[in-house]
């Protein structure tokens, strides 16, 4: 399959320090990277960062390095979960 997707899941837990003086920032930061594909913060915990994007177009690391430049306590990857797509169900 040759246009088949890849994504991938970040998972961060941020320290509650200055996280909502940071959050529309790291937000802001992540949208516009080539390959974020969405960012989501925790409705119940807000210290609870979730990215999806397409590892095929940026890496774990590259995005660690800019939610750190924008909050420097965040902690490191807690997971990353890849996921593909479901196969075709005519197949």
């Amino acid at each position: 399959m040759t246009n088949e997707r890849v994504y991938a899941d970040l998972y961060v837990h941020l320290h509650a320090e200055r996280l909502l003086e940071v959050t529309q920032d790291i937000a802001c930061t992540l949208k516009d990277t080539a390959g974020v594909i969405t960012v989501y913060f925790g409705d119940e915990c807000r210290h609870s960062l979730y990215v999806a994007y397409n590892p095929k177009q940026v890496d774990a690391e590259t995005l660690m390095q800019l939610i750190q430049y924008q909050c420097e306590r965040a902690v490191r990857v807690a997971n990353i979960f890849t996921r593909l797509p479901a196969a075709n169900a005519n197949n």
